[in-house]
C-alpha cells in the first residue's frame, strides 16, 4: 500500500516477472476487520478458481466466500482518505520510523530500517514484562515494531524512554546479581580460612 507512495520506490507493475500484488487492509489502511486485496495473473486465479453449480458461477476466493463487509471498510477509508491523505500518511510513517531508528540508535541499541520500510527492527528487549507490555514481534534475538498512522513521536519517545528503563532494569538486576555471588563466595572463603 505504501510503494506507490515512496519516491524512490521502484515501480511495481506486472511487466515484471512477480506472481502477485497483496495489500493489507487492516494494517496501514486500519479496516477494523482482518482484510485484504491481492491481484494475480489470470493463469493463477483459473488455478484457484472452481464451478460453483448453486450459484451458477466460478468462485475464485481463496476460502470459497468473502465477507462483505470488508471491502465496504476499505473502500470507505480509501475514499474518506484519497490520495493525497494516503500519501500523508506514508510520508508520517516514514518519518517516524526514521526518528525511531535514529532515538533508539542514540540509546546504543542496534537497529535496522529498509529505506523501503516502516518496520523498524532491533535487539530483543531481555524484560518480557516490556515485551508483553508493547506487544513486540519478537524471534530469536530480535524484535521489530511497524510504526502505523496513528503512532505519534510522543509515543516512540514514551517507547524509547521505557526500552531504555527496562535495559537499566535488566543491567541492575544482573549487577546485584554478580555482587551477591562475590559476596557469598567471599563469605565462603572467609570461613574456610577460620577453619
Amino acid at each position: 500500500m505504501m510503494m506507490p507512495f515512496i519516491k524512490q520506490a521502484p515501480m511495481v507493475t506486472f511487466k515484471k516477472p512477480i506472481g502477485s500484488v497483496s495489500v493489507s487492509g487492516h494494517k496501514f489502511v486500519g479496516a477494523p476487520v482482518p482484510c485484504g486485496v491481492t491481484i494475480t495473473r489470470m493463469r493463477y486465479v483459473m488455478a484457484l478458481s472452481s464451478d460453483v453449480e448453486y450459484l451458477n458461477s466460478r468462485d475464485a476466493t481463496i476460502m470459497g466466500s468473502r465477507n462483505g463487509h470488508a471491502p465496504i471498510y476499505l473502500w470507505y477509508t480509501l475514499t474518506l482518505k484519497g490520495y493525497e491523505g494516503i500519501r500523508q500518511d506514508v510520508e508520517r510513517c516514514m518519518r517516524n520510523a526514521h526518528i525511531l531508528k535514529v532515538m533508539l540508535e542514540q540509546c546504543g541499541i542496534k537497529t535496522m530500517l529498509n529505506d523501503l520500510s516502516n518496520t523498524v527492527v532491533f535487539e530483543r528487549p531481555r524484560e518480557e514484562a516490556f515485551v508483553r507490555k508493547w506487544q513486540l514481534a519478537c524471534e530469536g534475538d530480535i524484535a521489530h515494531v511497524v510504526v502505523m498512522p496513528n503512532i505519534t513521536i510522543d509515543k516512540l519517545e514514551e517507547f524509547v524512554q521505557d526500552y531504555v528503563n527496562s535495559r537499566a532494569r535488566v543491567s541492575i538486576a544482573a549487577a546485584k546479581r554478580i555482587a551477591s555471588d562475590a559476596r557469598a563466595a567471599e563469605a565462603s572463603e572467609g570461613s574456610d580460612a577460620e577453619c
